[in-house]
């Protein structure tokens, strides 16, 4: 006869399908799983189903400090589940800062891949190389080749958006930087980049995909874009654009 499942693992089943399918707990359920979880007689474990808890009850405050708690005490599943939590709740700033700062402390494929990506839309190739590294060194055959192709597609991309548009590295960092403080001031998430080109216009584009149904919201996202742009005077005669382009995402957040 099948024995039941801990109860702390059907807490932390039930809270994942529910964070992964986007459905914020009402009232009445968040207090029965925090009954559930006080129930749960080991301090490190409470903590961790704490920050799911409060994840998908919508408090992200109460849902960070516990899932830095969980860090604090060693949790192994804690860190891949906060990353999804923030990738989904927090800030492109929040996303980086966290998978940089947990790709140093654990080994874990999503860790590095989404280190690897925030570099990569940071404009910092460099970065993106170092984490795309030790992400091949765990990954199986299929992810490394995979890795592999994305780095060296970048790469040549890269390189040759600046070749054509006339840009600097320290003129690329500063479309970079610029493209995520609007990004940032509007609270998208970006899913990809693009670099275009039209070679007999001269016409050099840097397109940042974004998850946004809104066009309305897009629209005033470019136009925010350009003003910053038209900062730089060291970008006025270069033959480039840059713009971003709404984009529904694939999924959500992916929790383990």
């Amino acid at each position: 006869m099948p024995q039941p499942l801990p109860k702390f693992v059907e807490i932390n089943d039930e809270l994942t399908d529910r964070l992964s399918a986007g459905s914020v707990l009402s009232e009445m359920e968040f207090y029965r799983y925090i009954r559930s979880i006080e129930s749960v007689n080991d301090r490190a474990v409470q903590s961790y189903l704490y920050a799911m808890a409060n994840a998908a009850y919508g408090q992200k405050e109460k849902a960070v400090a516990f899932f830095e708690e969980a860090l604090g005490y060693g949790v192994d599943i804690a860190p891949d589940n906060y990353l999804a939590y923030i990738n989904d709740a927090g800030s492109f700033s929040e996303v980086k800062e966290l998978s940089h700062r947990l790709a140093k402390a654990v080994v874990k494929k999503q860790i590095f891949h989404s280190a690897y990506q925030t570099s990569l839309f940071s404009g910092n190739l460099e970065q993106a190389s170092f984490y795309a590294k030790k992400y091949m060194n765990i990954a199986d055959v299929k992810e490394r080749q995979e890795m592999a192709s994305s780095l060296s597609d970048a790469a040549k991309e890269i390189q040759k958006f600046k070749e054509r548009s006339g840009l600097t590295d320290a003129d690329f960092q500063l479309v970079a930087d610029a493209t995520i403080s609007v990004v940032e001031t509007h609270g998208c998430k970006i899913t990809g980049l693009s670099y275009q080109s039209v070679r007999e216009e001269s016409a050099h584009s840097y397109v940042v995909l974004v998850k946004s149904r809104d066009p309305e919201k897009v629209a005033e996202m470019n136009i925010d874009l350009a003003f910053a742009l038209a900062d730089y005077d060291q970008l006025t005669d270069k033959r480039f654009s840059a713009w971003f382009k709404g984009q529904e995402a694939d999924h959500n957040a992916s929790f383990s």
